[in-house]
């Protein structure tokens, strides 16, 4: 340990004299790795390692992810201005918002299959995509999504977002478990979002998924306690129409509901929810993002677990 902290401030002296961004491995207690470029860190990376990411901008457009293909014996590109994370692994970033922050720029990174039962802390996405995933831990993560990718591919599963910012996403999860997050759902689609726990967090928006030709976007048996859930800004009394079996079996105690309240149908169940609530007396002051509570909103001290 004493070595890798060495090395640490060794590589981020070197950082800060010849303004070039430095990525840090530690391997076991003994071996430590830098780097100067994110996709050779990446690449680098084996199972029960730890990546630590130095703040600034980390420009993907000039990678790739490419993999041998058997036929030819050539490695295709998958997908241009992408890193992939395949390994079991703990990164970490200086935050998503911070003069130290680490933010991934102009492309995507892609955590796949190999990289489940990894964490992954404070970090700004322009792009992320799971890949199959499972049991991965984010933290203090914003997540973008500017140019609209699907926030999955394949099905992940038990994968949990803790204390993140969520934009403009497309979920095909099961299991996933959203704890105190940002979710601006105005921008999401939710897509088969079944057993899945929603707790302390803040929706802007629709909950209801979005169906298109296929049908199956929807989510059951999920469970929404303890969180804020603005469905207009402008009025107190709008019904949130889960129909079309969108949003079915699923249990919502103890939510906060802004410009209206949720239509009973579909066997789901609704315990002990504030409703009709008012924007303009439930945050501090939304409009500039400051979404605590007014010491006067019926949401305040209200919740259910401390």
């Amino acid at each position: 340990m004493k070595n890798f902290f060495f090395t640490l401030f060794v590589a981020f002296m070197i950082n800060g004299a010849v303004n070039a961004q430095v990525f840090i491995i530690e391997r076991g207690s003994a071996t430590t790795l830098a780097f100067d470029n994110i996709k050779s860190a990446v690449d680098a990376l084996q199972d029960n390692d730890k990546l630590y990411l130095p703040p600034g901008n980390i420009d993907l457009s000039s990678y790739k992810w490419e993999r041998l293909n058997p036929s030819t014996g050539l490695m295709d590109v998958v997908l241009d201005k992408a890193v992939v994370l395949n390994k079991k692994v703990s990164v970490y970033g200086g935050g998503y918002e911070s003069e130290n922050a680490t933010r991934f720029i102009n492309g995507t990174v892609v955590v796949n299959k190999g990289a489940s039962n990894s964490i992954l802390t404070g970090i700004y996405f322009n792009q992320l995509s799971l890949d199959t995933l499972s049991n991965a831990y984010f933290s203090r993560c914003k997540i973008e999504n500017t140019n609209g990718l699907a926030l999955t591919v394949g099905t992940c599963l038990n994968n949990t977002f803790y204390e993140c910012v969520l934009n403009k996403l497309a979920f095909e999860n099961k299991q996933i478990n959203f704890t105190k997050c940002l979710i601006k759902s105005t921008n999401t689609y939710w897509l088969n979002l079944s057993n899945s726990t929603l707790k302390n967090c803040i929706i802007l928006g629709s909950i209801v998924p979005y169906r298109g030709s296929n049908g199956d976007c929807r989510y059951f048996s999920a469970t929404f306690y303890n969180n804020i859930f603005q469905v207009s800004t402008t009025t107190i009394t709008q019904e949130v129409d889960m129909s079309n079996d969108g949003v079915y079996d699923c249990v919502f105690k103890n939510n906060l509901w802004i410009g209206g309240h949720p239509k009973i149908m579909n066997n789901n169940t609704h315990i002990d929810e504030i409703i009709n609530q008012s924007y303009a007396n439930t945050f501090v002051n939304g409009d500039s993002y400051d979404y605590h509570l007014q010491p006067t909103s019926a949401g305040k001290n209200a919740g259910t677990d401390g």
